[in-house]
């Protein structure tokens, strides 16, 4: 009989834990259920957007070999160099002015038997769950990048953001002797975007597609 009692109390206390942990599973399951998709997904404001935004990610050269740049799409002989590099290079003085890391972008040499550099670095961007807001023109982008070019040569380092096939803001920069320039501008979000692009590219070069870029921002702010 002492057995039978003892049986029969742990088969309770086996159906009430049991019964405890259904109700829990229900619990998170109506809770996982409930939780909206945009609380994950949404693209966040007041962040920078751009990935390997530094050129840090990755290798370097003296700036005359091709690499892969992480997370860009880079064509021909597009590279990413050391602050310091010889021939005229932005110096290391001037990454540590600009607080620019070790490494900078650069269009490289132009395509072998030609004097143009006319391929662009880019990167996309998605925008998640902000139709909403952006189709009410409740959002902006601000665009930021140091760029420069060597000694006072024509070649010009240029920078776009475009949304969709609309082109939002270009930055140009030339002759800036080696110095990257910060460049910087905000304008509210157009109707239907759904994503950005970053172009980087050198035109009007002499020899070396001397445009350099580094720090690239793009950041999305309610208005």
């Amino acid at each position: 009989m002492t057995t039978f009692s003892s049986e029969s109390g742990s088969g309770r206390s086996t159906r009430r834990v049991g019964l405890a942990a259904t109700l829990a599973v229900i619990g998170l399951t109506f809770a996982f259920a409930v939780m909206p998709a945009a609380a994950v997904t949404r693209t966040p404001y007041n962040t920078n957007l751009v990935k390997n935004a530094g050129f840090e990610a990755g290798l370097a050269t003296g700036g005359y070999r091709w690499i892969s740049v992480p997370n860009w799409q880079t064509y021909e002989n597009m590279t990413v160099v050391k602050y310091g590099a010889p021939n005229g290079f932005p110096t290391l003085a001037e990454g540590a002015r600009i607080a620019g890391g070790k490494k900078f972008f650069t269009i490289g040499t132009p395509p072998s038997g030609s004097t143009a550099c006319l391929p662009v670095a880019l990167q996309a961007i998605p925008i998640r769950n902000r139709n909403y807001a952006i189709d009410a023109g409740m959002v902006e982008v601000t665009f930021r990048i140091y760029m420069g070019t060597y000694d006072g040569q024509t070649d010009n380092a240029q920078a776009v953001l475009q949304s969709a096939n609309a082109e939002l803001i270009r930055f140009k920069v030339t002759a800036t002797d080696g110095r990257m320039v910060s460049q910087n501008a905000t304008v509210r979000l157009p109707y239907g975007t759904r994503s950005l692009t970053v172009l980087l590219m050198a035109r009007n070069t002499q020899g070396y597609c001397d445009a350099y870029f580094d720090r690239v921002s793009v950041v999305l702010n309610p208005i």
